[in-house]
């Protein structure tokens, strides 16, 4: 078995679909890697992203407080808020942003594409400062 087909991503009951990439945001990413026009659904794997995000998801406790929502439903908050699509650092990745006036910090979610399923995957979610962000090159935004 070769090495990409081991880290390959499968599409099980697991990945739950959390939100999706409207038309116009597609079009525009498309400008940076060739996606298909259909590539907008974005999917987690709660438990999984709970697991790898824990730490990070205890330090933003009181903002999730603040928000009304849990951690195990941060993603999918993400995923359904965003106002902004940046470029990720890593091929064919973005980070979804839920930017507003009121805060220095961001709620992001790290997506890759996976070619083989036709989805978006949310690797990882924190609240990243506005700083930071900035960095990130723009693509799309509400």
């Amino acid at each position: 078995m070769s090495k990409q087909s081991k880290n390959r991503v499968k599409l099980e009951k697991q990945y739950r679909k959390i939100g999706v990439i409207p038309k116009s945001a597609i079009i525009k990413i498309s400008e940076y890697f060739e996606i298909p026009d259909n590539a907008n659904t974005i999917r987690a794997n709660p438990s999984n992203v709970l697991k790898h995000n824990e730490n990070h998801l205890n330090s933003i406790k009181h903002t999730l407080d603040a928000l009304g929502i849990t951690k195990e439903s941060y993603a999918e908050y993400i995923a359904k808020n965003y106002n902004q699509i940046r470029l990720g650092n890593r091929p064919k990745s973005l980070v979804l942003a839920v930017k507003t006036d009121e805060t220095s910090h961001i709620a992001a979610a790290h997506l890759y594409f996976d070619k083989n399923e036709n989805f978006w995957l949310i690797k990882s979610i924190h609240s990243a400062r506005l700083k930071q962000l900035m960095k990130m090159e723009l693509v799309w935004e509400k």
